[in-house]
């Protein structure tokens, strides 16, 4: 009983260290929505909102985009 416990355990350890993880992540098109938006250089951009999200990319120079953070566990070992 205990080798096939320990077999069992060793086994699934194995397959668990070739495993592909994978995440998706999605929104309802419907908690879109776009704002013109008159800036300090006198130019009218549009600014994208997404319900819900209060975080935005603020890299200067560059669009001003929603964005979500996700945490994922990943085993030791993966390849990423």
């Amino acid at each position: 009983m205990k080798k096939l416990i320990l077999t069992l355990i060793i086994g699934l350890t194995v397959l668990s260290a070739h495993t592909q993880i994978t995440y998706t992540a999605s929104f309802d098109i419907n908690d879109l929505s776009f704002d013109e938006v008159k800036a300090t250089d006198n130019n009218i951009y549009t600014k994208v909102k997404l319900a819900s999200h209060d975080c935005y990319t603020i890299e200067l120079g560059k669009p001003e985009l929603p964005t979500r953070i996700i945490r994922l566990i990943i085993p030791s070992g993966q390849k990423i």
